[in-house]
């Protein structure tokens, strides 16, 4: 789904389509509301692209179900040359948030 942003799109999933409507569920009341301003174009896009949508149905779903990722969960890791640079960086950095960040970053990428 390019036509939402992708942070939209990972918290919701689409659970139904029958007689032309579709059917999606959000994560949040905010996901929702903003979901349902995007409703109409979004039946007019899929039905653009051969989709048989007729309607769009917005819904949200309970705190204690959450919505799956979309985004895969590989593991990201960082060059030798990414963690030297970023050493140099935290040893130039007076102390501040933005520094004590870099530490955790480090400390995660370091101890693997």
């Amino acid at each position: 789904m390019y036509f939402l942003p992708a942070e939209l799109a990972r918290r919701i999933r689409a659970v139904n389509l029958k007689d032309g409507r579709l059917v999606l569920l959000a994560a949040t009341p905010a996901a929702a509301a903003k979901l349902k301003l995007l409703s109409e174009s979004l039946g007019k896009r899929l039905s653009e692209q051969g989709a048989k949508v007729n309607s769009v149905s917005v819904r949200v779903q309970p705190e204690n179900a959450p919505v799956e990722e979309v985004t895969s969960k590989r593991e990201m890791r960082l060059s030798g040359e990414a963690k030297q640079a970023l050493l140099a960086l935290y040893d130039r950095l007076p102390d501040s948030p933005a520094r004590r960040a870099l530490k955790t970053l480090l400390d995660h990428h370091l101890k693997r």
